[in-house]
């Protein structure tokens, strides 16, 4: 493993464990974390940004495999709803990484994933991708409306349920998910 992605699984694990938080999201703080200087992160990565964005990316690795092959499986509202629990669980457990992963503003790369009509080849894309192909598997007339409709439900219960202003939130991720199973049966 290269130094450059040591550093990435570092700072992807300190979001995991919350060694990190959000404000520790800066380029002198991170290198404070990594015994550097911020040289590596300009050097290697071209901005803050770019690390970031390699460190997303990382954790969308991680976070596709932790949906136990969705995409494989067959169509119905099992699969649906253990997508949905696997998804809130993940963002309950790793809110601070959940949050660079899909509410952070990245600006684009120059590397051909970030084209316009390629996100599918992305990881943020494939995450889609897999939810249009169960939806049509599920016989849905819109799968990409469906699946847009599904993950937006599911990052907005997570956005509801992870802030501070949260009404119960010794319960937020039981409510999240109950209303996950609702939205699941609505849809199929």
């Amino acid at each position: 493993m290269t130094q450059t992605h040591k550093a990435v699984a570092r700072v992807r694990e300190g979001l995991e464990s919350g060694a990190l938080t959000s404000g520790d999201l800066t380029a002198r703080r991170l290198a404070e974390y990594l015994g550097g200087t911020t040289s590596l992160l300009y050097h290697h990565f071209g901005s803050l940004d770019g690390f970031l964005r390699a460190v997303s990316d990382d954790a969308f690795e991680r976070f596709e495999s932790s949906l136990s092959g969705f995409e494989a499986r067959e169509a119905t509202i099992d699969t649906f709803r253990d997508f949905a629990g696997n998804y809130i669980t993940f963002a309950f457990e790793r809110p601070t990484l959940y949050n660079l992963m899909f509410s952070r503003h990245l600006p684009a790369s120059h590397s051909p994933s970030s084209v316009r009509g390629v996100e599918r080849r992305t990881p943020r894309g494939r995450v889609l991708r897999a939810l249009v192909t169960q939806f049509r598997r599920a016989g849905s007339a819109s799968a990409k409306d469906d699946a847009r409709l599904f993950h937006g439900s599911l990052h907005g219960l997570v956005a509801l349920g992870t802030t501070p202003r949260v009404e119960d939130p010794g319960h937020a991720k039981e409510q999240a998910l109950a209303s996950a199973t609702r939205l699941v049966e609505a849809l199929l």
